[in-house]
């Protein structure tokens, strides 16, 4: 697609449309995707989007990747009814600080809000169903309410300010983990050139 879509219009005509990636093309409304209630997949990133409720009503979407764009916590409302939805990407936003609407996507299996300002997670615990799970970057000081995801296989949660991991001891079925580089203990130190 062209880097410099300002419209969709004409798009919401496309009703049998499945799979759509409209990433880098600078949209900053999403409006004509309303419509859209067979979509499967929907790439969105890396344009300038602050609101997302045209996604409201698609609940048929299983992949969405929302990454590296200006949305904030209160934006994220429309995701609470995409109770079907299995991987989300959230990633770069740098603005998300409250995920409380992921709360009913238990079918998620794939979540990535790194780079973000999220201080709480314990809405995580509801998401049984996780596998992977990127946390890097962002303002997170327990891990405490990981414990319950179970089926967690990968987790990176380096960047943030966890001193305690004991937590997680009990997780036998990680195949992948990233814990180090919290930035409060690496604060103590400084680097010489």
């Amino acid at each position: 697609m062209s880097r410099n879509i300002k419209s969709l219009e004409g798009l919401e005509n496309w009703t049998q449309l499945e799979y759509l990636n409209i990433d880098q093309t600078n949209l900053k409304r999403i409006d004509q995707l309303k419509g859209l209630i067979n979509l499967r997949q929907l790439n969105i990133q890396y344009n300038p989007i602050r609101t997302i409720e045209a996604l409201s009503g698609l609940t048929s979407l299983l992949c969405l990747n929302l990454s590296n764009n200006k949305l904030v916590g209160q934006s994220l409302s429309p995701l609470g009814y995409m109770i079907n939805m299995t991987i989300l990407d959230l990633s770069g936003n740098e603005e998300i600080s409250n995920i409380d609407p992921l709360r009913n996507m238990k079918n998620l299996i794939q979540l990535d809000v790194s780079y973000n300002c999220i201080e709480n997670i314990e809405v995580l615990q509801n998401l049984e169903n996780l596998e992977l799970l990127h946390l890097y970057q962002n303002l997170i000081q327990t891990c405490e309410p990981l414990k319950y995801l179970t089926k967690l296989e990968t987790l990176d949660i380096t960047s943030n300010f966890i001193q305690d991991f004991s937590s997680l001891t009990h997780h036998k079925y990680f195949k992948q983990y990233k814990l180090a580089n919290q930035k409060e203990y690496f604060s103590k130190y400084q680097y010489v050139d």
